[in-house]
């Protein structure tokens, strides 16, 4: 009978070969959750997080990015209700249908990795390490370019204050294209601005 931790091991393969198999039609979508989980891994060991849910959530994050805009919507709607669709505009709606999938498709129930997918686009004000973790590694992977070494530095130092500015750059880009951010994105921008006077400053800071 195999020990606990082999049948833990071969639970996250088989979801790695899932996920392969969802988003093989797009080998760049592919190689962007193959850096997020990597960089979540690498963030645990900075912060001393258990990175068993942190990978799980990491490798299902955009297990459904690839599905049709109409097959999102209509699923979102069904399990969310329309106000779901007013909360969370149509980029980030994926994040609703990946933790469908992650419940469902690969029977996971630990709320966790569950909150970690739904959020991982979005964040929300009182996010736990997992949470934490899956967000930065989504926005910091070393396929986003644009991303600068000072952030990826923060984020080995301070998951909070990496949060932050992640939040506000994530909304400073979206008002560049007449976006909104989602109702949990600015609920989190003002938890970061109660904890922190200058969000901005925590970036210069780790440039030090």
């Amino acid at each position: 009978m195999p020990d606990r931790q082999s049948s833990e091991n071969m639970r996250v393969e088989e979801i790695r070969h899932l996920v392969e198999e969802k988003l093989a039609s797009d080998p760049e979508r592919l190689e962007h959750t193959r850096n997020v989980v990597l960089t979540a891994i690498e963030l645990c060991r900075y912060h001393a997080i258990d990175k068993d849910k942190v990978v799980t959530a990491a490798l299902l994050h955009d297990v459904t990015k690839l599905d049709s805009e109409q097959t999102t919507d209509a699923l979102v709607q069904d399990k969310f209700g329309k106000q779901a669709m007013t909360d969370y505009p149509s980029p980030i709606r994926h994040a609703l249908t990946a933790m469908i999938f992650a419940e469902e498709v690969c029977g996971i129930t630990d709320q966790g990795i569950l909150m970690a997918i739904k959020n991982h686009a979005s964040g929300r004000p009182k996010m736990d390490d997992v949470e934490k973790v899956v967000y930065i590694s989504d926005y910091i992977e070393p396929g986003r370019k644009h991303v600068s070494e000072a952030l990826r530095s923060l984020a080995r130092l301070d998951l909070d204050r990496a949060v932050c500015v992640i939040t506000d750059l994530e909304i400073e880009y979206l008002v560049s294209l007449g976006l909104k951010a989602s109702k949990l994105m600015l609920a989190l921008r003002e938890e970061c601005k109660n904890k922190y006077k200058d969000v901005n400053q925590c970036l210069k800071n780790s440039e030090k």
